[in-house]
């Protein structure tokens, strides 16, 4: 009764913000993201939008690889308009992250940073991801569409997760200390980020370098000695923040500045 209770209560409040053209929170479905894309190719579906589930059966992530939900996680999708023509909006991505990273910062016992381009972390371990995908427009009245997908750990028991899990991941609920435990359940954390993210967007599109500007405070990598695996090659060198694209900055032992617009980023422990 009292999940009922907590689970209408958040949907109140988020419709309170008056942000969403539309809002809806399952109990399963496949993927979040998925959902949003075929109901946004339907050409019917309001935009911004926020789709939130309790579980995924068919969960992804980056590059194809599979989400691991599991119950405790917070998983949810906005659908938003995007233009393949605006090089800003290559940022969103990190624009999310730093507003997750916020957020679980007034939430948790430590501070969380951003591991370029789209995963969170505390205590050096993951806690969130984020997958973003773009749609293009159906027709010539239609918006193009970006869909960001994020999934937050808040109160995740990883003794059943995959192996490789649960070293590098963590839950919130692992840091809160003696914090009341309300404040970490899914509503709570939602309505914490959707807040940070509704503030964070404002500041953006007023001043579209605040990303730039704001990135060196929760740059995980920052100083960091990376591997940068792309298609065609391997970079080793030192992660040295962001450019005004968006593309991390990695400094190669010949001194040379490498721009990484996309590639699987992994630190180099010495």
């Amino acid at each position: 009764m009292l999940s009922e209770v907590r689970r209408a209560a958040a949907i109140q409040a988020i419709h309170e913000l008056d942000h969403f053209k539309k809002v809806e929170w399952f109990s399963e479905v496949d993927s979040t993201n998925r959902y949003l894309a075929r109901e946004c190719r339907s050409g019917q579906f309001p935009i911004p939008s926020l789709i939130v589930t309790d579980r995924q059966s068919r969960g992804i992530g980056r590059g194809g690889n599979t989400w691991w939900s599991p119950d405790g996680c917070l998983m949810f999708s906005i659908a938003m308009p995007w233009s393949q023509r605006d090089r800003e909006s290559a940022k969103l991505p990190l624009l999310a992250g730093m507003a997750v990273a916020q957020t679980i910062t007034q939430l948790a016992h430590g501070r969380a940073y951003v591991k370029w381009p789209n995963d969170v972390y505390l205590e050096d371990r993951k806690i969130c991801g984020i997958l973003m995908e773009s749609s293009a427009r159906i027709d010539e009245n239609s918006h193009d569409i970006c869909i960001i997908g994020i999934g937050i750990n808040c109160c995740v028991d990883f003794s059943n997760a995959p192996e490789e899990l649960r070293s590098t991941a963590i839950s919130l609920h692992e840091t809160f200390g003696s914090r009341i435990e309300e404040a970490i359940t899914p509503e709570s954390v939602l309505l914490h980020f959707l807040n940070r993210w509704i503030a964070v967007h404002e500041e953006w599109r007023s001043d579209p370098q605040w990303i730039q500007s704001n990135w060196e405070s929760w740059d995980w990598l920052s100083g960091r000695m990376v591997e940068v695996t792309l298609p065609d090659r391997v970079i080793q060198g030192v992660a040295s923040g962001i450019d005004s694209t968006g593309a991390l900055i990695v400094i190669d032992r010949f001194g040379r500045n490498e721009r990484v617009l996309s590639g699987t980023v992994r630190p180099i422990v010495t």
